[in-house]
């Protein structure tokens, strides 16, 4: 089952501008490594997709946002937090409406 969010990050914060944009670092998997997904999570690719299919449906039917772009390359699997499931680059998303 998902897991609840992450902490906000720590250490100084940077304030993007229109010539800035502060990144953080995730060290993870991509989710096509197999050898290193099973690594850190016992269930697998299987407790991976049950991880992304609820984050997904979180997203759309709770939070009301829909990413348009979800692909291998915007998924991690983290090293560091037992394998939770991380999604990235959330450029290309658009709030939902009550009539959709």
């Amino acid at each position: 089952s998902p897991t609840a969010p992450p902490p906000p990050p720590t250490g100084a914060w940077v304030r993007p501008t229109r010539r800035l944009l502060p990144l953080e670092f995730i060290d993870g998997y991509k989710p096509t490594n197999r050898a290193g997904v099973a690594s850190c999570r016992p269930d697998g690719a299987v407790g991976v997709l049950d991880d992304l299919a609820a984050a997904f449906a979180r997203t759309i039917f709770v939070d009301g946002v829909f990413n348009a772009d979800p692909h291998a390359g915007n998924i991690l699997v983290s090293k560091r937090e037992r394998g939770r499931v991380i999604i990235l680059d959330f450029g290309l998303t658009k709030r939902l409406t009550r009539r959709v």
